[in-house]
């Protein structure tokens, strides 16, 4: 008989887990290889933003949205564009991995996001911030953020993202921009193709702004904040 109960107890246990309900934004970011042992192409798709509070799927270079139905007990989200349903696996509170293919031996892992860090600021403040202010090098790099439109954003008289020019990096793919989510800020750059470095805004004063880091890549890495003026950038050890 106490075996029974036990399988039970099991059996529900299973039956909670698969039918767990996520709530609050999550975000695909650090994906990982679906196989450690081979190679990939590419860092999969980041930045695709779940909002299970207004049922909304999105990308952090767009303000257009599409509608979604989760069903978290059959692992599928249902979304508006035609009879598209995608899979996912739920790996308790921490991360959601959304089945896109195995394109690039890539997984898209979603992870929910902390929106405590509100700011009493606009993002035209805070951009006018980061163009203006002159920052420390970090390494043999600069982080200087221009007004200037990215380098393909630039020949179209309508442009589709909001990314903006590392002008310190010659690269055709350095850009920088940021996304609102909430009134908390995401400072999203990169140096080249192959590269993305995610931080959230957690506060900001004249003497620069820290940050926490979401997703690095090298050479780029161990950035907690960024000074103005003579004060070198903060760094892990």
């Amino acid at each position: 008989m106490k075996k029974i109960l036990l399988l039970i107890l099991f059996l529900a246990g299973l039956t909670t887990c698969s039918g767990q309900v996520h709530n609050g934004v999550w975000m695909s970011y650090n994906n990982r290889r679906i196989d450690p042992n081979k190679g990939a192409s590419g860092l999969g798709m980041v930045g695709l933003i779940l909002d299970f509070q207004k049922l909304e799927l999105g990308h952090y270079l767009k303000d257009t949205v599409i509608g979604i139905e989760p069903n978290f007990r059959k692992h599928k989200i249902k979304t508006e564009i035609g009879r598209g349903k995608l899979r996912f696996k739920a790996f308790g509170q921490d991360s959601l991995v959304m089945d896109f293919g195995k394109e690039g031996n890539m997984a898209t892992v979603f992870r929910p996001l902390d929106l405590s860090h509100k700011l009493n600021i606009s993002e035209d403040e805070i951009t006018d911030f980061l163009i203006n202010s002159k920052f420390k090098s970090l390494k043999e790099f600069e982080l200087d953020f221009t007004n200037e439109l990215e380098h393909f954003e630039s020949f179209t008289d309508k442009p589709r993202t909001k990314k903006r020019n590392l002008n310190s990096f010659t690269g055709q793919f350095s850009y920088w921009f940021l996304k609102e989510i909430k009134q908390n800020y995401l400072l999203i750059f990169s140096i080249d193709i192959n590269s993305v470095n995610i931080y959230q805004i957690i506060s900001m004063s004249d003497n620069g702004v820290v940050l926490k880091s979401l997703q690095e890549d090298y050479p780029l890495t161990g950035l907690l904040g960024i000074k103005t003026g003579l004060l070198e950038l903060k760094t892990c050890l």
